[in-house]
């Protein structure tokens, strides 16, 4: 009975596909021992089943319940870790070490925030790491000097994604051509970037565009008289430094 729980609870690990993240690294190997310290206890139990085989049965029922008890719990946590696996924060602590094949595999990840990661280079991708994250919804990025454009790995979310925050990332200069891609893309919001200086076209899609603390793009995104105003005319609700245009 309990290597069924164990067998479950390890199949749902699988699944996350976390395994490469930080996190899920401590609960697989916890779960690990566990599992080999239930095994060793139950080859020793079956062993000196010939010879006391009315202890053995009553000691082998009392650890089947406890163990049962034990994988229960792990695997509501599993359970519980899986909903909130759904959105990832990564922050600096784990940004040193932060590789980009860990997306492949987070294929159900809807919301993404990387934040104050001085060490980060998302720029870093081969062929197959373009199509990941394939249910991305929210992408938010601040604070990531390294950061001089969108990743392009992001077109995996080409038909999911709906909002993207970037902020404070100094070094920012280009939102790439390839955004008028992303067909689902509703909402956009920049602030303190001020070394990016224009706009691509975007799908018409997109519905709201915030820019503030970027003094070279407000003035190119200014009704009428910016170069840029005419690749944002279709968007209904347009914020200049929080003022409505």
């Amino acid at each position: 009975m309990a290597e069924s729980f164990v067998n479950n609870v390890f199949d749902k690990l699988s699944s996350f596909a976390l395994e490469e993240v930080y996190l899920a690294w401590h609960v697989r190997n916890e779960l690990q021992k566990l599992s080999e310290t239930s095994t060793s206890i139950e080859e020793f139990l079956w062993s000196n089943a010939d010879q006391q085989q009315q202890q053995a049965k009553s000691r082998q029922d009392e650890w089947h319940e406890k163990m049962e008890d034990i994988f229960y719990d792990a695997d509501d946590v599993l359970d519980e870790f899986q909903v909130h696996a759904k959105t990832v924060y990564n922050h600096k602590k784990i940004g040193e070490h932060f590789k980009l094949k860990m997306l492949r595999y987070l294929t159900s990840l809807e919301k993404l925030v990387i934040s104050n990661c001085e060490k980060l280079d998302l720029m870093i991708a081969d062929e197959g790491e373009m199509d990941v994250l394939r249910s991305l919804q929210f992408f938010a990025i601040e604070q990531v000097p390294k950061l001089v454009a969108l990743p392009l790995w992001l077109q995996g979310a080409s038909e999911t994604l709906n909002h993207i925050v970037i902020e404070d990332c100094l070094n920012f200069t280009t939102l790439p051509e390839w955004m008028k891609n992303l067909i689902l893309l509703q909402k956009l919001e920049v602030s303190g970037c001020q070394r990016l200086t224009s706009l691509p076209e975007f799908t018409f899609s997109l519905r709201e565009i915030r820019i503030s603390q970027c003094p070279e793009l407000i003035r190119e995104c200014q009704r009428e008289t910016g170069k840029d105003w005419q690749k944002i005319t279709c968007v209904p609700d347009i914020y200049l430094d929080n003022i409505k245009i």
